[in-house]
């Protein structure tokens, strides 16, 4: 028996309500931005309970532009080793130092120990990436540590199956401690 590895399935109304969107789209010659952009940026900030969305064009771009926002530029940013390159990119393309900390086994987040002893002067924000909808346990824990020496704490929430935002609108707080968030779907 053959079965395929995904067989997704349109109604007739399905397609023709996504065909016309993207017909209107091509009419209208707004592919980013636009009318669909601004709706997307207000049901997502909807959804998610904040006052404020932005779409960006990608995950990079999602966590560079924090960044420039704080002037990392020659600063210290930390960053997970569990994460997708692009974490690294938007720190390094800001002119920030990309500094790594381990990862703990079990949420696949900062390991504490690990960030606690990577902390110092030099250092101007952290970055948490939550990895398959799973948000650390550590949050209240890891803003707390961060208040002090950190100007920014920068939340990156990624899942390659995209139900991301279902993870924050389970835990709230994943926002409303931090300087902001990157939601990203792959």
């Amino acid at each position: 028996m053959r079965i395929p590895p995904a067989r997704i399935y349109f109604s007739d109304e399905d397609r023709a309500e996504i065909l016309k969107g993207i017909d209107e789209a091509l009419r209208s010659g707004q592919l980013t931005l636009g009318k669909w952009g601004k709706t997307f940026e207000e049901e997502i900030a909807r959804f998610i309970g904040t006052k404020h969305a932005i779409v960006v064009n990608s995950g990079t771009s999602s966590i560079q532009i924090p960044m420039h926002i704080y002037n990392v530029k020659g600063k210290e940013v930390i960053v997970p080793t569990n994460t997708f390159f692009a974490t690294a990119l938007g720190v390094m393309h800001a002119g920030g130092i990309v500094r790594f900390v381990d990862c703990d086994p079990e949420t696949f987040s900062v390991d504490m120990e690990s960030l606690r002893g990577a902390i110092n002067e030099r250092t101007a924000g952290v970055v948490v990436v939550h990895i398959g909808g799973i948000v650390t346990p550590h949050m209240q824990e890891i803003a707390v540590l961060c208040r002090e020496p950190c100007a920014l704490y920068w939340v990156v929430i990624t899942n390659s199956s995209c139900p991301c935002p279902n993870s924050v609108s389970r835990s709230p707080t994943v926002l409303t401690i931090s300087s902001g968030a990157s939601l990203v779907s792959t």
